[in-house]
């Protein structure tokens, strides 16, 4: 509840002209939503992990070429042929694109923190092989200390948030210099 998605989001659209969602935690619709109502993008994917585990109804007719329906998100196999359709559509046609995950936390709640860290891991190498950015939600409270640290290493960055003592979310970098930056309101 410290605002982690709502940050992930301002991320995304902020300055790019294409975004790709894992979603772990909210349907497509949700999610697209939640996008146009910061700023609309003229491009955007979604890998959706949530619609069909939870719509019994039939769902075929919810998968177009940007919105790619995955039974779970333990199924990381799946996860990664949709999105690596996706990366591949938008990179072909030469978009810049900012790419988020939420949430890793849930996963890791699906699948062993070894096969987590690997899926991470290759998203982000593409992601670098093409220079875009990504981020990635991860609930701190959910996890121990050593999963935290193990996910955390794949990054250049951490965002930490929280709220404050009158109730206001805050936030602070680290890892992008040499010190974290203080707590700043968001």
């Amino acid at each position: 509840m410290t605002g982690k998605y709502q940050l992930l989001l301002e991320f995304l659209t902020r300055s790019s002209d294409a975004v790709i969602v894992v979603t772990t935690k909210n349907g497509v619709e949700t999610v697209r939503a939640d996008l146009d109502a910061i700023r609309r993008v003229d491009h955007v994917g979604v890998v959706d992990c949530v619609t069909q585990q939870r719509d019994i109804a039939d769902v075929s007719g919810k998968e177009t070429e940007t919105t790619k329906l995955v039974s779970s998100p333990a199924n990381l196999t799946q996860i990664g042929v949709e999105f690596t359709g996706l990366f591949e559509r938008f990179s072909e046609r030469g978009l810049q694109a900012r790419v988020g995950v939420h949430s890793a936390s849930q996963l890791v709640m699906y699948s062993d923190l070894k096969q987590v860290y690997q899926f991470l891991q290759v998203l982000t190498g593409k992601l670098q092989s093409v220079g875009w950015t990504g981020g990635v939600v991860l609930e701190s409270t959910a996890h121990d200390e050593q999963t935290l640290y193990t996910l955390q290493e794949l990054f250049d960055g951490v965002v930490e948030t929280r709220e404050s003592a009158e109730g206001r979310r805050e936030m602070r970098v680290r890892g992008l210099s040499a010190e974290a930056t203080p707590w700043r309101p968001f």
